[in-house]
C-alpha cells in the first residue's frame, strides 16, 4: 500500500500533522498488529497483512495523547502544542485513517471489512476510554472500560487479520472473542506493570482504574479504608512496595490467576471452534500473553479444565454518546448535508437518494463542531465534560462514521471515492481548525483559514451526495470542485450574521477571524480595535456594528458577490443534467444582496 498521496495531501505541511505521521512511523511493530498477522496466518498461511500495520498504529496513535490528556499525564505531542491542538490532530488522524483504508490495495469488499472493523474499534475505545475516565471506584466501570480499551483493541486486530486473509463470515464471532481475552489478559498485564514499576504510574491516583489496586478497596473488602489511605499516601518507593506486600496478603495474585485463566480458557475454546489451516500461530499467542503475566504475578497460570461455553459479544453501552444523539440528528437537516442532497438531486436524481450519506455527515459535523466549540471557548460540552472526554467523544461520533461510510450502498471505485472523501472532509477541516489558531490575522490568514475550514467538508457532502445519486466518479470529482467557493459563501455569510446579531458572538473577542471585522480593524480609525474587543453588552455592540456601516459591510457584499459569481460561472461549464436543484441557493444569496443595495445591512446571507 502506498500512502504517499494521502500523506502529502492531509498532513504535509503541517508541524502537527508531522509529528503524528512519525508517531505512526514508530509505533508499526506493536502487539496488535502481531495478534492481526498470526490471525491472518491461521486462515492463509500465505497471507501477508503487512499493509496493515501502519493503520493499526495509526489508530493507536489516534488514542494514546487523549488517553494522556485524560490521565492527567503530559506526552510529547501535548508539550509541544497543548491540548487543543493535541486533540484536533488525533481527531483529524481517523480522518487519515479512512483515507488509507480507501487506498489500499485490496479488492473493495475487503476494504469495505477493514473500515467497518476500524470504526467500531474507534467507538467502543472511546466508550471504553469514557468508562475510565468516569469510574467512582467500581469493578463494574473498570470492567466496562477494559471492553472498550484493550478487548475492542484485541478484537479488532484479530478481526483486521481474518478480514484480510478472507476468513467466512461465521468465524467472525469466535475470532473476536480471542481478540477480546487477549485484549483482558492485557489489561491485566498493563495493571500489574503500574502497580510495580518505578517511577511510578498514573494508576495510583486513580486507583479504581487499576484492576490490582481496585481488588484491594473493592466494597466488601476486610481492611478496604485502611488500603484505601496507604494507596492515597504512597508517596515514596518504600511506601509503595508495603502497598505491594499488603495486596500479595490480601490474595491479590490468586484474583488475578483466576481471571486470566478464564480469559485464556475463553480463547483457546474460541480457537478450537474456527476453521482453521494451521492454529499454531494463534495457540503460541495465546501461550505468550499468559507466560508473560505469569512472570508478572510470579506462579503459573492454569486455566479451568474442559471448554468454556462462549456467548454473544456484549453491546457496549455510552451514556455520554446516547445524550448526544439528538445533538447529531439535528446535523442531518443542517446546511453542509443539505449539500449532499443538492448534488444528489443536480445529477437527476431524487434528493433522497443522498439519504445514507446524512448520517455520515452528520457524525462528522457534530465531532467537529464540539472541537470547534473548545477550541474557541464558546459554550458547548466540553465545559460541562472537560477537554478530554469531548475530544474523546470526538473521536467516537468519528468511529461511527466510519462504520457508517463502510455501508453506504456503493461499491468498487465509486466506494474508495466516497471513503475518501469522508477521511479527507475530516482531516483537512481539524488541520483548518489547527490553522485558526495559528494563522496571522492579517487578510492573508482570514483566507488561509477560510479556505481550510469549511470547504473540506462540502466537499465531503458533494462528492457523496453525487456518487449516491448515481454520478460517475469523474462527475462527481467536478461537483466536489464548487465546494471551494461554496465554503466560501458560507462563510461570508457566518461572518455577517456573527457580526450584526444579538447578543454578541464570539467573533468580537478574535475580530481578525471576521470578515467585517478584520476590514474595520485592518482599514478602520484607531480606536475600533479597542471597541471591538470591548464589545460584551448590547450597548457597545450597537456602537461597534455602526462603524461596520458602510464600509465594512460593503466589502463583505463585494466580496460574497464576487464568489456567487464565481460559483454560478463554475455551475454553468458543469452541464449537470438538472442544475436548477442548486438555483435556490443561489437565489437566496442575490435576493441578500439586493437587500443590501437598499441599505439593509442586517439579516442573514443564508
Amino acid at each position: 500500500m502506498s500512502t504517499d498521496l494521502s500523506v502529502d495531501a492531509l498532513f504535509a505541511g503541517w508541524d502537527l500533522g508531522a509529528m503524528m505521521l512519525r508517531a505512526v512511523e514508530h509505533g508499526r511493530a506493536s502487539g496488535l498488529y502481531d495478534l492481526a498477522a498470526a490471525t491472518a496466518r491461521c486462515f492463509d498461511p500465505d497471507s501477508h497483512p503487512g499493509d496493515l500495520a501502519p493503520l493499526i498504529s495509526a489508530a493507536v496513535q489516534a488514542f494514546l495523547p487523549i488517553d494522556n490528556i485524560l490521565d492527567g499525564e503530559e506526552a510529547a505531542l501535548a508539550r509541544e502544542a497543548g491540548p487543543v491542538r493535541t486533540a484536533l490532530v488525533c481527531v483529524a488522524t481517523v480522518g487519515l485513517i479512512a483515507e488509507m483504508s480507501a487506498e489500499l490495495e485490496r479488492d473493495a469488499d475487503t476494504c469495505i471489512a477493514v473500515l467497518a472493523i476500524l470504526g467500531r474499534a474507534f467507538r467502543d475505545t472511546a466508550a471504553g476510554q469514557d468508562w475510565d475516565a468516569t469510574n467512582p471506584g467500581s469493578e463494574t466501570h473498570y470492567w466496562h472500560a477494559v471492553a472498550g480499551k484493550l478487548e475492542a483493541g484485541g478484537a479488532a486486530a484479530a478481526s483486521l487479520g481474518a478480514a484480510i486473509a478472507g476468513a467466512p463470515a461465521d468465524a467472525v464471532p469466535a475470532v473476536r472473542t480471542i481478540g477480546r481475552a487477549l485484549g483482558r489478559i492485557g489489561q491485566i498485564e498493563d495493571d500489574v506493570l503500574d502497580v510495580t514499576s518505578e517511577p511510578p504510574a498514573a494508576d495510583w491516583r486513580r486507583p479504581q482504574c487499576n484492576i490490582v489496586l481496585l481488588y484491594g478497596i473493592a466494597p466488601g473488602m476486610p481492611e478496604r479504608d485502611e488500603m484505601a489511605r496507604a494507596i492515597a499516601n504512597a508517596s515514596d518507593p518504600a511506601a509503595r512496595e508495603r502497598v505491594r506486600a499488603k495486596l500479595r496478603a490480601a490474595g491479590a495474585g490468586a484474583y488475578l490467576r483466576h481471571v486470566v485463566g478464564l480469559a485464556a480458557a475463553e480463547a483457546r475454546s474460541a480457537l478450537a471452534l474456527l476453521p482453521l489451516a494451521d492454529r499454531r500461530p494463534l495457540a503460541a499467542a495465546i501461550e505468550k500473553r499468559q507466560a508473560q503475566i505469569a512472570a508478572l504475578i510470579g506462579t503459573p497460570v492454569r486455566p479451568p479444565g474442559g471448554a468454556t461455553a462462549l456467548g454473544s459479544e456484549p453491546t457496549l453501552v455510552w451514556p455520554l454518546l446516547e445524550e448526544h444523539g439528538p445533538a447529531v440528528d439535528a446535523f442531518r437537516s443542517g446546511y453542509i448535508a443539505g449539500w449532499a442532497r443538492l448534488a444528489a438531486a443536480s445529477v437527476g436524481a431524487a434528493a433522497d437518494a443522498a439519504e445514507p450519506a446524512l448520517t455520515v455527515l452528520a457524525h462528522l459535523i457534530a465531532a467537529i463542531r464540539i472541537m470547534d466549540d473548545w477550541q474557541d471557548g464558546d459554550e458547548g460540552i466540553y465545559r460541562q465534560i472537560g477537554g478530554g472526554r469531548t475530544a474523546n467523544l470526538a473521536v467516537g461520533l468519528c468511529g461511527l462514521a466510519l462504520e457508517k461510510t463502510a455501508g453506504l450502498p456503493l461499491r468498487g471505485e465509486a466506494w474508495r471515492m466516497a471513503t475518501s472523501a469522508v477521511g479527507r472532509g475530516l482531516a483537512l477541516t481539524l488541520r483548518g481548525q489547527d490553522h485558526d489558531l495559528t494563522a496571522p490575522g492579517d487578510e492573508g490568514g482570514y483566507w488561509l483559514v477560510t479556505d481550510a475550514k469549511t470547504p473540506p467538508l462540502i466537499e465531503t457532502a458533494l462528492t457523496l451526495g453525487a456518487l449516491l445519486g448515481g454520478a460517475d466518479p469523474q462527475t462527481a470529482r467536478a461537483i466536489a470542485g464548487l465546494a471551494l467557493n461554496i465554503g466560501r459563501l458560507l462563510q461570508i455569510g457566518d461572518d455577517w450574521e456573527d457580526a450584526f446579531s444579538t447578543p454578541p458572538s464570539a467573533d468580537w473577542r478574535r475580530p481578525e477571524r471576521n470578515l467585517l471585522l478584520l476590514y474595520a480593524i485592518t482599514t478602520g480609525d484607531a480606536g475600533f480595535r479597542e471597541l471591538a474587543r470591548g464589545v460584551v453588552d448590547p450597548q457597545t455592540h450597537r456602537a461597534a456594528c455602526k462603524r461596520l456601516v458602510p464600509g465594512a459591510a460593503l466589502y463583505a457584499a463585494h466580496a460574497l458577490s464576487v464568489t456567487l459569481d464565481a460559483l454560478e460561472a463554475q455551475i454553468e461549464t458543469l452541464r449537470l443534467p438538472n442544475p436548477e436543484a442548486l438555483q435556490p441557493t443561489m437565489a437566496r444569496y442575490r435576493a441578500f444582496l439586493r437587500q443590501i443595495d437598499m441599505g439593509r445591512f442586517t439579516g442573514n446571507a443564508a
